[in-house]
C-alpha cells in the first residue's frame, strides 16, 4: 500500500504544478516562463514603411547584382566592363539601405554618419566606375580614327608608287 500512496500523492503534486503553469500568475503557484498581458502590449509596432524598404532590398539583392560585381571585382584583370543597369541597381540597393537605416534603425547618429560617408564613397566610387567607362570609349574612338587615317595613307601611298612606276614604264624613249 506505501507504493500505491507514494504513486497517488506524486500524481496529486504534479497536478498542482501543472496548474500552476497554467495560471494567470494570480496564485502562489506559477512561472515566469508565461509573460503578462501588459508586456505583450508593449511590443513596438512593425513601421508599414520599414517593411516595404525590407521588401525592396531583398528583391534587389534577389536579382544578383551584388554577386556579380563582387565576381567582377574579385577577377584578375585591370579593367572590367561594367553595364550602367547594373551600377543604377546598386545605387538604388544603396540608397535603400541607407533610408531603412535612417527610418527602422535603432543606430546613434554617430553610427548613422559613418554609415552615410560609407554609402557616399560607394556612390562616388560607382561615378569614378562610369567616367572611365566614358573615357575607355573616347579613347578607343580616338584609336579607331588613327587606325582609318593610316589605312587611308597607306592606301594613298600605295596609289602614289602604282602611279609613279606606271609612269616610269611608260615614259616616252626620247626622254631617256
Amino acid at each position: 500500500m506505501s507504493v500505491r500512496k507514494a504513486i497517488i500523492l506524486l500524481s496529486m503534486l504534479s497536478a498542482g504544478f501543472l496548474a500552476g503553469c497554467a495560471g494567470d500568475g494570480s496564485n502562489l503557484i506559477s512561472t515566469a516562463s508565461v509573460p503578462a498581458a501588459q508586456k505583450l502590449a508593449q511590443a513596438p509596432a512593425i513601421n508599414p514603411q520599414c517593411v516595404g524598404l525590407l521588401s525592396q532590398i531583398a528583391a534587389l539583392r534577389k536579382e544578383g547584382t551584388p554577386e556579380r560585381i563582387k565576381k567582377v571585382a574579385a577577377g584578375k584583370s585591370a579593367t572590367a566592363q561594367v553595364k550602367r543597369s547594373a551600377l543604377a541597381k546598386l545605387t538604388e540597393l544603396d540608397a535603400a539601405n541607407v533610408a531603412f537605416q535612417q527610418k527602422c534603425s535603432t543606430l546613434t547618429p554617430a553610427q548613422r554618419a559613418s554609415l552615410a560617408a560609407q554609402a557616399a564613397s560607394t556612390t562616388s566610387a560607382a561615378s569614378k566606375v562610369t567616367a572611365v567607362a566614358k573615357t575607355k570609349a573616347q579613347v578607343t574612338s580616338a584609336v579607331s580614327n588613327v587606325a582609318a587615317k593610316a589605312d587611308k595613307a597607306a592606301s594613298v601611298a600605295k596609289a602614289a608608287k602604282t602611279v609613279a612606276t606606271t609612269a616610269v614604264a611608260t615614259r616616252p624613249a626620247a626622254a631617256q
